[in-house]
């Protein structure tokens, strides 16, 4: 098969980097490739922290020491490296120009002076920031005395603080998201001690999402939002167990959303304190009670099972887990989102297999790093071998 030289050098570059890609993980918490079932290739998912959005502006310095495009330059540059921006000639939040790239948006051009850079980095980009070792999360080992220790490093605080450096940054977002899969919350708990009156909150009210089954009108409660959207702070608890069609596991995730101010605080506060910041946000804004006595509902006992989440959740580290993307989850996803469309292409095109092949073809000429590790290194090493000369 002829390949591009984009796509020789792209597997160069994962013949270097493809052993390194994928960075261990906090204590409690094995490297994403240990949570696939060897069987079926689902991922099984793990209780734990993460990031999984952060949002900020950068301003230039007023002695014109660096520009705009200098910014922009500079965080392509650390959140891409040579991957190719998608460039557009408008932007979002009343910027003209953007830039994206899977998991990463830079928006700059403002509408008024003063608006600086906008970047913003996703669920997926944090998981790749992870990966590439940007944000180091690993656990070391080392022998101290004969005996073996390890030693974590907070790559989130990390990063930070290397960013908060930058005296022109200004966050105005941040998501943080704890996973619980060891049957510590169920959505039905909380639902049932907010209707019994047992939830003493900094919110005004809570919006249940979910459906009823007319036929039978059962209840399938699956989300609960604490706060608004246009709120310094919202907190969402739901479960992502339904959410990925993964019906025979448990999963619940319970996410913080701080904007602004907020943001700001709860960044300084995660630089110093780690995951223990944003359990302790969420302890101040969300306490559900067991039902006691006193006639101040504050006074009451929290529930056991809301004090164990929130005690594990001052000890967890904030490292991400990926769900290990397998060769057979994308099968699913491609015949599952994208197959019906497909189609229809397939049909229009008067059912000639040329379609699909030119698909594939011009598929294969964007890889990115992230496409040849799904196919690993042999992949890698038969691109290097086609593209040798052949010997005469």
């Amino acid at each position: 098969m002829n390949q591009t030289k984009n796509s020789k050098k792209l597997a160069e570059q994962e013949s270097i980097s493809y052993e390194a890609s994928t960075p261990d993980c906090n204590t409690g918490v094995e490297n994403a490739s240990e949570h696939v079932d060897a069987q079926t290739n689902d991922y099984k998912p793990v209780s734990q922290a993460l990031v999984d959005y952060l949002r900020f502006t950068v301003r230039p310095p007023e002695d014109g020491s660096e520009t705009e495009d200098e910014i922009v330059q500079r965080y392509m540059n650390l959140l891409g490296g040579e991957e190719s921006w998608d460039v557009r000639p408008y932007g979002l939040y009343r910027y003209r120009k953007g830039a994206r790239l899977e998991g990463f948006y830079i928006a700059w051009d403002g509408a008024e002076i003063g608006m600086g850079v906008c970047v913003q980095i996703s669920g997926q980009g944090c998981r790749q920031l992870e990966r590439l070792g940007i944000v180091d999360v690993r656990t070391l080992e080392y022998e101290h005395k004969g005996t073996m220790r390890k030693y974590s490093l907070d790559g989130w605080p990390k990063f930070m603080r290397s960013l908060r450096h930058e005296a022109r940054i200004h966050f105005t977002r941040i998501d943080v998201a704890f996973d619980d899969a060891d049957e510590r919350l169920h959505i039905d708990n909380m639902r049932l001690a907010i209707l019994d009156g047992r939830l003493v909150s900094q919110f005004r009210d809570c919006r249940p999402h979910g459906k009823v089954k007319i036929a039978t009108g059962e209840e399938d409660l699956t989300t609960l939002y604490f706060g608004s959207r246009s709120s310094d702070v919202m907190v969402r608890a739901y479960n992502k167990a339904a959410q990925q069609k993964m019906d025979s596991c448990h999963w619940v995730r319970v996410e913080i959303e701080a904007r602004d101010d907020r943001a700001e605080s709860m960044v300084d506060r995660i630089i110093e304190e780690g995951a223990a910041a944003a359990a302790g946000v969420l302890a101040r804004y969300i306490d559900f009670k067991e039902r006691g006595e006193c006639l101040q509902r504050c006074r009451w006992d929290t529930c056991a099972w809301w004090s164990e989440f929130l005690e594990w959740a001052c000890k967890v580290r904030l490292c991400g887990l990926a769900a290990a993307q397998t060769i057979e989850s994308v099968r699913r996803w491609l015949f599952g989102q994208v197959a019906p469309m497909l189609a229809v292409v397939f049909r229009a095109a008067g059912s000639r297999l040329k379609t699909l092949m030119d698909l594939v073809y011009d598929g294969e000429k964007r890889f990115r790093r992230r496409h040849v590790q799904l196919l690993g290194e042999g992949y890698a090493a038969s691109v290097l071998a086609d593209n040798e000369p052949t010997p005469i």
